[in-house]
Protein backbone atom coordinates (compact mmCIF):
# COMPACT_ATOMS: atom_id res chain seq x y z
CA UNK A 1 0.00 0.00 0.00
CA UNK A 2 1.60 3.23 -1.03
CA UNK A 3 -0.63 5.64 1.51
CA UNK A 4 -3.35 8.25 0.22
CA UNK A 5 -7.04 8.32 1.45
CA UNK A 6 -9.53 6.20 2.69
CA UNK A 7 -11.64 7.47 0.08
CA UNK A 8 -9.82 6.06 -2.30
CA UNK A 9 -9.29 2.39 -0.79
CA UNK A 10 -12.92 1.94 -1.17
CA UNK A 11 -13.35 3.20 -4.92
CA UNK A 12 -10.84 0.78 -5.93
CA UNK A 13 -12.24 -2.30 -3.51
CA UNK A 14 -15.90 -1.36 -3.58
CA UNK A 15 -17.00 -1.91 -0.12
CA UNK A 16 -14.03 -2.87 2.37
CA UNK A 17 -14.10 -6.78 4.07
CA UNK A 18 -14.93 -6.50 7.69
CA UNK A 19 -12.38 -8.36 8.97
CA UNK A 20 -8.54 -8.69 7.90
CA UNK A 21 -5.70 -6.77 7.11
CA UNK A 22 -7.31 -3.25 5.39
CA UNK A 23 -10.72 -4.37 6.41
CA UNK A 24 -13.58 -2.18 7.69
CA UNK A 25 -13.16 -3.26 11.32
CA UNK A 26 -9.53 -2.62 11.29
CA UNK A 27 -9.76 0.99 10.26
CA UNK A 28 -12.91 1.63 12.35
CA UNK A 29 -11.15 0.97 15.38
CA UNK A 30 -8.25 2.78 14.52
CA UNK A 31 -10.60 5.74 13.97
CA UNK A 32 -11.79 5.55 17.50
CA UNK A 33 -8.68 4.86 18.79
CA UNK A 34 -8.06 8.32 17.01
CA UNK A 35 -10.74 10.05 17.85
CA UNK A 36 -10.05 9.38 21.49
CA UNK A 37 -6.97 10.75 21.67
CA UNK A 38 -8.10 14.02 19.77
CA UNK A 39 -10.65 14.35 22.21
CA UNK A 40 -8.77 13.94 25.19
CA UNK A 41 -6.70 16.49 23.72
CA UNK A 42 -9.32 19.19 23.10
CA UNK A 43 -9.30 18.66 19.81
CA UNK A 44 -12.87 18.69 17.41
CA UNK A 45 -12.78 17.15 13.79
CA UNK A 46 -16.33 18.46 12.64
CA UNK A 47 -15.23 16.81 9.18
CA UNK A 48 -14.81 13.22 9.37
CA UNK A 49 -15.23 11.58 5.83
CA UNK A 50 -12.98 9.23 4.12
CA UNK A 51 -11.50 11.99 1.50
CA UNK A 52 -10.77 13.22 4.68
CA UNK A 53 -8.82 10.21 6.49
CA UNK A 54 -5.67 9.40 4.94
CA UNK A 55 -3.34 5.79 5.00
CA UNK A 56 0.29 6.03 5.58
CA UNK A 57 2.85 3.66 3.58
CA UNK A 58 1.67 0.51 6.17
CA UNK A 59 -2.39 0.94 6.00
CA UNK A 60 -2.12 3.20 9.48
CA UNK A 61 -4.96 5.46 9.38
CA UNK A 62 -4.00 9.40 10.33
CA UNK A 63 -6.71 12.12 11.13
CA UNK A 64 -5.17 15.56 10.37
CA UNK A 65 -5.82 18.31 12.03
CA UNK A 66 -3.58 20.56 11.32
CA UNK A 67 -4.53 21.61 8.06
CA UNK A 68 -7.82 21.33 8.35
CA UNK A 69 -10.43 24.47 8.98
CA UNK A 70 -12.50 22.58 10.70
CA UNK A 71 -10.53 21.49 13.51
CA UNK A 72 -10.50 23.10 16.68
CA UNK A 73 -9.07 23.12 20.18
CA UNK A 74 -11.69 23.47 23.25
CA UNK A 75 -10.90 24.49 27.00
CA UNK A 76 -9.36 21.57 28.15
CA UNK A 77 -9.21 19.14 31.45
CA UNK A 78 -8.16 21.82 34.41
CA UNK A 79 -9.81 25.14 32.68
CA UNK A 80 -6.88 25.48 30.77
CA UNK A 81 -7.85 27.63 27.61
CA UNK A 82 -6.74 26.35 24.11
CA UNK A 83 -6.63 28.22 20.69
CA UNK A 84 -10.50 28.16 19.27
CA UNK A 85 -11.02 28.31 15.43
CA UNK A 86 -13.82 29.65 14.17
Amino acid sequence: MEGGELFNVIVEQGKLEEDGPGGAREYFKQLVSGLAYCHNNGVCHRDLKPENLLLDDHGILKIPTSACPHARLARGRGGRARRRGR
